[in-house]
């Protein structure tokens, strides 16, 4: 992330690297990794998750919804404690992302 300020899969790669020994560390990279693209799936859902194992499941609703960037015609409901994440599924001709 040094060499590449502005690459977003590098700080959320960052962020799991870090969310084995700070958690907080890894928030702040998941938070920027999210500041440079709203719409990462795996950082969304890796910081729903963060929150889920604080104990705030009503923040980590905020970051499972997906991003307004592209449709969901489809969503698949995960149950996960007591918080439904819904995470979009790529229809005919659209390409889906994994988490």
């Amino acid at each position: 992330v040094q060499k590449h300020p502005r690459d977003a899969v590098g700080f959320y790669e960052l962020a799991v690297a870090q969310a084995y020994m700070d958690r907080g560390k890894a928030v702040q990279a998941l938070n920027r990794a999210l500041a440079l693209d709203a719409g990462l799936a795996r950082a969304r859902y890796t910081r729903a998750e963060l929150n889920i194992e604080e104990g705030k499941p009503a923040a980590a609703h905020v970051w499972a919804i997906p991003a307004p960037i592209v449709p969901a015609p489809i969503t698949r409901i995960f149950l996960t404690c007591s918080t439904r994440i819904r995470v979009p599924q790529a229809g005919p001709g659209q390409r889906g992302q994994s988490i």
